[in-house]
């Protein structure tokens, strides 16, 4: 029986380009966090600004290239050292044993397919290369059952049932850590699991063989693969669906639906998104304040946050234009992180309403078109007046 080859002179070079992109991508934000103050406000937008998941920005900014990058962000040096240790060890084995084309199309393949549960299963902020390494342990396990007499005893540990405790200890220490993407783990491991069910492994080449020309098909199906998510995944987690909201004023608004209800400290009704990083208002101006709607929103909306450290730093910055209904945008601080509030008085002699927009500072663009959606599907809701059938003779 021929074994694969394993030459201990061979370096894994692309599971090495690949935890160096990792590396580099984490000393860049370490240094654009230390350069810049929009990344200062939160762990959780700098994440996001760096290339993090987020699955409210897929579904409402179309930002489905967050599947990909979110692989290369870390939030620490641990995080970071804990993912590259098992990546370089057991991909750098898997590199070997596997082709090179191959191997990259179980990478692809597990990167898009833990980011897609991801997608699905965790709305909070995430990132880190745990799906591709939980992708790289399942190909192991099932590459190395299927080829355990035919692997170089080099490598044999590293393949098959050797792995298991290592995924046993993995998933054990995750459960006990709230703030770690089990789908995406799960998702990886999945994914690898049917990857090492279909990867060949790559036997020695001799000198008196022809070579035989590889077409690699497989790394053509996980491209097509990657594409087709990419492409759909803001309807997949409902970017388009929208449900009728009545405010008490009888207008009638399209919001977002996976948005969350809410009242505000005013007593006015909003709609959040992105852990309440993004909000929505809405707000029926009193009819005695119809004339100046501007200087009531001020007074008894905006100014009347500040005591509550929700408007520090409140200012009027700049008008803007959305769905034919020209916007006040006002620039405020909330719990310390710098936001955007675009205001938009929409309606006419019968009635205002104010349609407030709240969103990071740096997310100014991301939420333009959902703006113009809400403001422009608002509608008056006049119930129908009741008919009295006439009596017959």
């Amino acid at each position: 029986m021929v074994r694969a080859s394993y030459d201990r002179g061979t370096f894994p070079w692309m599971t090495f380009a690949l935890c160096a992109v990792a590396t580099a991508a984490y000393a860049w934000g370490w240094w654009a966090e230390t350069q810049a103050q929009s990344l200062d406000a939160s762990t959780a937008l700098q994440v996001i600004a760096l290339g993090g998941r987020s699955t409210p920005l897929v579904a409402d900014a179309g930002e489905s290239w967050r599947l990909l990058s979110c692989h290369f962000v870390h939030t620490s040096v641990l995080h970071l050292v804990f993912n590259l240790v098992f990546l370089f060890t057991v991909g750098g084995a898997l590199e070997h044993a596997s082709r090179r084309s191959d191997y990259a199309a179980l990478l692809l393949f597990s990167a898009v397919a833990s980011s897609l549960v991801s997608l699905l299963g965790t709305p909070q902020v995430s990132a880190g290369s745990s799906g591709i390494v939980f992708g790289v342990l399942g190909a192991a396990v099932t590459f190395g059952l299927r080829y355990h007499d035919r692997l170089a005893p080099a490598v044999q540990r590293y393949f098959g049932v050797w792995v298991l405790p290592f995924l046993v200890i993995l998933f054990g220490v995750g459960m006990r850590n709230p703030g770690v993407d089990h789908a995406s783990h799960l998702g990886g491991l999945c994914a690898g699991l049917i990857g090492g069910m279909v990867l060949p492994i790559a036997l020695p080449d001799y000198p008196w063989l022809p070579r035989r020309r590889h077409w690699p098909y497989r790394l053509v199906a996980a491209g097509v693969f990657c594409l087709l998510t990419v492409a759909i995944a803001p309807r997949l987690v409902g970017g388009d669906e929208r449900r009728a909201v009545a405010l008490d004023n009888g207008v009638v608004l399209q919001v977002p639906s996976r948005w969350r209800p809410r009242y505000g400290p005013l007593g006015e009704r909003e709609f959040s998104t992105a852990g309440g990083m993004v909000v929505l208002t809405a707000d029926p101006v009193p009819s005695e304040h119809a004339q100046r709607a501007k200087d009531w929103y001020e007074t008894h909306r905006l100014q009347a946050l500040v005591p509550g450290g929700r408007a520090d730093h409140l200012q009027e910055a700049s008008h803007t234009h959305a769905a034919g209904v020209d916007a006040v945008v006002y620039t405020l601080e909330r719990d310390g992180v710098a936001m955007a509030r675009h205001v938009h008085f929409v309606g006419g002699d019968d009635g205002i309403t104010v349609l407030a927009f709240e969103t990071p500072a740096g997310w100014h663009d991301k939420y333009d078109e959902t703006r113009r959606a809400v403001v422009g599907s608002m509608r008056r809701h006049d119930p129908p007046a009741t008919r009295t059938a006439a009596a017959g003779p």
